[in-house]
């Protein structure tokens, strides 16, 4: 769908602004706006098509939604991510989001929430470039991925309302999840990311969707909700990152230099002499799954016995998959090597799992 009317953020901003009753009546108008100009699933999607969700990086320069931005691109892999949508382009839109921060950079927490929630009462800027940390109209209150409404009600700050409209429009009975490192936000070890804080539950709502990397949904929401307090999204996001292993062994990547910084440039076929694994990738940052974890809980008898035999399952099949992986050279051995001296042996490995 193409975006429909009149599509001058900063116009439509500061109408909603001006006609709202308070800042945060003004953020519903806007995504309201939003919801009925854009859609969140690209034209051809079907119930065959894959959906992916992801999080985190494989390096400073390196998130992971570039590899999926060429990975989606290719029309052979019948497959998109919230990006490849008018919605998700929106998001990445330079003049939506300068109009968005514009109008939002006088307000203090307080007005946007009608709310002292945390005691947070001083004024704070509202600046900085999307999905950083401290943003709140992006990330939320302290990272929570919402601010509150005087009604005790809560609207999804930016980041979230976008992804949450993104999962509650996946067609795909089968979800595929690329995920580097633990589901945290940059708050800290006790703040969750937009997938532990949001996508994860409208995946559960949306009945469209039975699996993630193969999993049934309701045995990872069984797995979070009897994992330990503080923990139940590590485990969650353990198990899924468990079941990415194989898919993740398929995908090859090169990079290449400018600005003297190394950065992403294409997906490559496995052959290629340019061929970074992605799989080992993850492995060499310490970015990987966490099976002891999964097998404690399995061990301390408060899951139901599906639920042991499907994880079980998910390790022993990892375990199978990874004792006949050959290691393929990971993104830090092609830097390295790149950088050696041409007279230098140019053979390289990753990190063991």
């Amino acid at each position: 769908m193409e975006p429909q009317g009149n599509n001058n953020w900063e116009e439509i901003i500061n109408k909603a602004i001006r006609e709202s009753p308070n800042y945060a009546q003004a953020i519903v108008e806007i995504q309201n706006e939003i919801k009925r100009k854009y859609s969140f699933t690209p034209e051809s999607t079907n119930s065959n098509t894959t959906a992916y969700v992801y999080y985190g990086n494989i390096g400073k320069d390196f998130p992971m939604w570039r590899i999926l931005d060429k990975l989606t691109s290719n029309p052979n892999n019948n497959s998109y991510y919230i990006s490849s949508t008018s919605a998700g382009k929106l998001f990445n839109d330079s003049e939506f989001n300068k109009a968005l921060k514009e109008a939002f950079k006088t307000v203090n927490i307080d007005e946007i929430t009608n709310s002292n929630a945390n005691n947070v009462t001083t004024p704070k800027v509202i600046s900085g470039h999307i999905n950083t940390g401290d943003d709140t109209i992006y990330e939320g209150l302290n990272n929570s991925g919402q601010m509150a409404l005087n009604d005790g009600s809560y609207i999804k700050a930016f980041n979230d309302f976008f992804s949450k409209e993104y999962v509650e429009h996946i067609k795909s009975s089968d979800v595929l999840a690329i995920f580097a490192g633990n589901p945290t936000a940059k708050g800290g070890p006790s703040t969750l990311n937009c997938f532990g804080r949001t996508e994860f539950d409208i995946i559960l709502k949306n009945d469209n969707i039975k699996t993630i990397n193969g999993i049934d949904k309701n045995i990872l929401k069984e797995l979070r909700d009897k994992a330990p307090e503080g923990k139940k999204m590590l485990y969650v996001t353990d198990a899924i990152k468990t079941a990415q292993s194989k898919a993740c062994s398929d995908i090859f990547f090169s990079i290449e230099k400018k600005d003297d910084k190394w950065s992403f440039k294409d997906i490559v076929n496995s052959g290629s002499d340019e061929a970074i694994s992605l799989l080992d990738s993850i492995a060499e940052n310490g970015k990987a799954r966490n099976t002891t974890r999964l097998s404690d809980i399995i061990n301390s008898n408060v899951l139901s016995d599906t639920a042991k035999e499907v994880l079980n399952g998910i390790i022993n099949d990892d375990k199978k998959f990874l004792a006949n992986y050959t290691p393929k050279k990971s993104l830090q051995s092609m830097i390295k090597e790149k950088e050696q001296p041409t007279n230098q042996s140019r053979r390289s490995h990753s990190a063991h799992f």
